[in-house]
C-alpha cells in the first residue's frame, strides 16, 4: 500500500472521521496568518483543500464570499456536510482539481499538513492543480512538517529511557516503523519519513522552508511568508527545530516582494 493509499485508509475510518469532525480551533500559525491577510481572504473565492472533518470551514467561511470544501475520504465529507449543512462540501482529488475552472479561486487554503499524505510527484501536480484554479496574484496557503523538527522527533525515544510505558511505546514505535520502513525516501530536497507523530505507522512529507520556497517558486508562486508554529513570522534562513510545522503564504505567479 502506498503511503497516500494508507493515509486515506485512515481518513475514512468512522472513529478518526468523528474525531476530527469535533475540532473547531484554529492553529496559533493559522490565526497569525488570518490576521495577516484578512483582506485578501475577505469576500473571496475559496477552496478549502483537505476540509477533513470541517475544523477550518467556519473561520474561513466567515471570512469567504464563496467558500468550498474538499476532501479525498468520503467519510469526511459527509462529516462535514452533516455539521455545516449551509456549505458547500465535495470529494474530490488535490492532485486534479478537474471539478473547478481555471482562474476560478481567489484563494485556496490547506491546513493541517494535508500535503504531506503525497508522494513527490503528486505533490508537485497538486501545486500545478492550485497555480491554474487560482487568479493570477491570489493567495494559497498551507502547512507542511518541518525536516528539522523531524530529524530531531524521530531520534527522541532513542533516549527515552527504561520506563515501562516509554519501553511499550518504543516496542509499539519499533514494529510500526518496520512495517513502513521500505517506503522511506530521503533526498537534498525532501524526506518522506514514517511520522513520529502518528507511532511511525504513517508516512508523512518534511521540507525545510528554503527548498519548500524554491519548490513554490519552480510552479510560479512567490513572496512566500513563512509562519513557525506559534504563529511568529519565521526567517527562512534559520534552521528552526522547535516547530513541528510551518506554514507558507504565497501568491499565484506575482513576481512581486521578497520571499521572508
Amino acid at each position: 500500500m502506498t503511503p497516500h493509499a494508507r493515509a486515506r485508509h485512515h481518513y475514512e475510518l468512522d472513529d478518526v472521521a468523528h474525531a476530527y469532525g469535533e475540532r473547531s480551533a484554529l492553529l496559533p500559525a493559522e490565526t497569525a496568518l488570518l490576521a495577516r491577510y484578512r483582506e485578501q481572504f475577505l469576500g473571496s473565492r475559496l477552496l478549502d483543500l483537505g476540509c477533513g472533518g470541517g475544523r477550518t470551514s467556519r473561520w474561513l467561511a466567515e471570512l469567504a464570499g464563496d467558500y468550498v470544501g474538499l476532501d479525498y475520504a468520503a467519510r469526511m465529507i459527509e462529516v462535514c456536510r452533516a455539521r455545516y449543512p449551509d456549505l458547500r462540501f465535495v470529494q474530490g482529488d488535490a492532485t486534479d482539481l478537474a471539478a473547478f475552472a481555471d482562474a476560478s479561486m481567489d484563494a485556496v487554503f490547506f491546513s493541517y499538513n494535508g500535503i504531506d499524505s503525497m508522494s513527490q510527484a503528486m505533490r508537485l501536480r497538486t501545486l500545478d492543480a492550485i497555480a491554474r484554479i487560482l487568479v493570477p496574484d491570489g493567495i494559497f496557503a498551507f502547512s507542511a512538517h518541518n525536516r528539522d523538527y523531524g530529524h530531531l522527533v524521530r531520534h527522541i525515544d532513542a533516549r527515552a529511557g527504561i520506563h515501562p510505558a516509554a519501553l511499550r511505546r518504543q516496542a509499539r514505535n519499533a514494529l510500526g516503523f518496520l512495517a513502513v520502513r521500505h517506503l522511506e525516501e530521503t533526498t537534498d530536497e525532501y524526506a518522506i519519513w514514517s511520522d513520529p507523530r502518528l507511532g511511525f505507522r504513517q508516512m508523512s512529507y518534511f521540507i525545510s522552508p528554503p527548498h519548500q520556497i524554491e519548490q513554490l517558486r519552480a510552479r510560479g508562486f512567490t513572496g512566500t511568508t513563512v509562519f513557525a508554529w506559534d504563529g511568529g513570522v519565521a526567517d527562512p534562513a534559520t534552521p528552526d527545530r522547535v516547530s513541528m510545522s510551518h506554514y507558507y503564504v504565497c501568491r499565484n505567479g506575482t513576481g512581486r516582494g521578497e520571499d521572508r
